[in-house]
């Protein structure tokens, strides 16, 4: 199966332009997608408001609030499913780690996170990187593991869709802050965080399909709107 379309349409503004590589190498991409990316999708409503633009554009407080909890979503998601495929027996071995990154505020201490997120994800994805690899972990799960494994699953989609706003309005705000005197010392935060939203995009979009076939399986809605407030607590 494949993603919903509203959320392969949304995903698609981040994922089609980005390139396997380190968070500063990918700087460079995420300043210079502006004009390569539409500001909207139709039928998917925006998830930050303000517009076609959307508010994390215009407000580097909105952008980093709302990048610092995709981060942290995103993070936990992908530890969370990649340890279920390691070992699902076993989740306690990442619990510190999943209950530091849920308390974290600022977004250059996520960055100290991102190693273990990509080595997660590539655990992922050799582990149970299709479809049927993924239903069969579930499959194989007691009950308690597959409530994780799909409160995860919606969680990881819904963190993609706000990082993929986040990289399609990253260039737009990187200007607009570098032009406010008041926002200057906020621009090493929103460069960290628009390389981490980058990083993401680009590490889970072989994920998509196999997540969302699995959330669809149990009659679990796939998220086409991105709403921090409706994302699942995770706890181990």
């Amino acid at each position: 199966m494949k993603a919903s379309k509203p959320v392969a349409a949304i995903l698609a503004l981040g994922l089609a332009v980005l390139t396997p590589a380190s968070v500063s190498a990918q700087l460079p991409n995420l300043r210079g997608m502006g004009q390569n990316l539409p500001r909207s999708v139709p039928g998917v409503p925006n998830p930050f408001g303000g517009g076609a633009s959307g508010a994390t554009a215009h407000n580097p407080d909105v952008f980093l609030r709302e990048g610092v909890e995709a981060t942290k979503q995103m993070m936990v998601a992908a530890a969370v499913l990649a340890q279920m495929s390691r070992n699902k027996n076993d989740m306690a071995s990442i619990r510190e780690r999943v209950n530091a990154i849920q308390v974290v505020q600022d977004a250059d201490d996520l960055g100290s996170y991102n190693a273990a997120f990509e080595e997660d994800i590539d655990a992922l994805k050799a582990n149970a990187g299709s479809e049927a690899e993924l239903q069969a972990l579930y499959e194989t799960a007691n009950r308690n593991q597959r409530g994780l494994m799909l409160d995860a699953g919606v969680n990881m989609i819904r963190a993609g869709l706000i990082d993929a706003q986040l990289v399609s309005d990253f260039p737009a705000m990187l200007t607009a802050a570098s032009r406010n005197p008041a926002n200057v010392s906020k621009l090493g935060h929103l460069r960290t965080l628009g390389g981490l939203a980058g990083t993401q995009l680009n590490a889970m979009r072989s994920m998509i399909g196999p997540v969302s076939a699995l959330l669809r399986s149990q009659n679990v809605d796939v998220p086409d709107e991105a709403d921090l407030g409706r994302a699942r607590t995770i706890s181990l």
